[in-house]
């Protein structure tokens, strides 16, 4: 009965992955739209007012910036897959360990959390 339980809860598990990599690829997703066109040719044209000559630069900055930002993202999010896909393995190979380890980690952040609230 407890090995299929534990086929449960790995299973729960492995929905969460799933559905951790489906929310942060939509954050990907969402990370792009934001950064704009990619190429200096899909950019639509900046309006400089006549006292202000850093329009130009000004884009430039802001593309570059967003490009940093989406770069950074690219690889947290491949790091992140990784450090998903060596936590799904070691899951499967150690199963009760893992539910032992679960368990006391909740404890630990609701007893956290418990005591945040009666301060």
């Amino acid at each position: 009965m407890t090995e299929n339980t534990h086929d449960k809860e790995l299973e729960v598990l492995k929905d969460d992955i799933a559905r951790l990599r489906e929310e942060i690829s939509g954050l990907v997703a969402s990370a792009r739209t934001a950064a704009g066109p990619q190429t200096a040719g899909d950019q639509p044209e900046k309006t400089q007012d006549a006292g202000e000559g850093k329009g130009s630069v000004d884009g430039e900055q802001d593309h570059d910036m967003w490009m940093n930002l989406l770069h950074t993202f690219e690889t947290s999010k491949s790091q992140g897959e990784k450090v998903i896909k060596n936590l799904t393995a070691e899951v499967e190979q150690h199963p009760l360990t893992s539910v032992v380890a679960a368990f006391g980690l909740g404890y630990i952040v609701a007893k956290l959390w418990h005591q945040g609230d009666n301060q």
